[in-house]
């Protein structure tokens, strides 16, 4: 299946609007392919004025199905897919590997350590992550930890119910990606590869 990308100083889901593409956060801010690699090529700790927004859409979808946010040099990334109306319903984040005071190294992959899946109260309108009724979170870690976290949200004032389940030893080799040539995408829109 072909698709076009666009890209976005920033992208996030919103609510459909008519001065908002697709109900993205998108339109208004949209960077040219050679904008956003110039951000790509910054410093990998020049994050502040590095992160962008890469938006993908499927030819002859009426809207985008996920979108990555990109750091300098994929120093950080955050893939968020979204269903039919623009519900965020799941997160995968490939952590930095250079922050604060680190020397910026050139590593040659990058680790995908947390996972977020989300619940709303039905799946029949647009609905902001503020509004999900739960999740689960897995946190990974490169020594093979991995930690669940299943939260269902309290009432109103009320605590929310979270179950926490952790393993030891578990193989994290998926995991890891190779950081890619700009434009090179389409393993992180798609981290449930084999």
């Amino acid at each position: 299946m072909s698709h076009s990308y666009f890209y976005a100083t920033q992208v996030s889901a919103r609510p459909d609007s008519p001065d908002r593409k697709w109900g993205l956060f998108f339109t208004k801010n949209e960077l040219t392919e050679d904008e956003a690699r110039a951000r790509f090529a910054l410093e990998p700790m020049d994050r502040e004025n590095g992160f962008f927004g890469v938006v993908r859409v499927p030819d002859g979808a009426d809207r985008p199905q996920s979108y990555l946010r990109v750091g300098p040099r994929a120093n950080g990334l955050e893939l968020e897919k979204l269903n039919e109306h623009g519900t965020v319903v799941a997160s995968y984040t490939w952590r930095a590997y250079a922050e604060g005071e680190q020397e910026a190294s050139s590593p040659e992959r990058v680790f995908l350590g947390t996972i977020v899946y989300y619940g709303y109260p039905d799946e029949d309108r647009f609905w902001p992550l503020r509004k999900s009724i739960g999740s689960v979170m897995m946190v990974f870690r490169e020594n093979g930890y991995v930690k669940e976290d299943t939260t269902q949200r309290g009432a109103f004032g009320e605590p929310d119910d979270v179950t926490t389940r952790e393993f030891e030893g578990v193989d994290v080799s998926a995991n890891w990606f190779d950081i890619p040539e700009f434009g090179d995408w389409e393993a992180f829109f798609h981290p449930e590869r084999e």
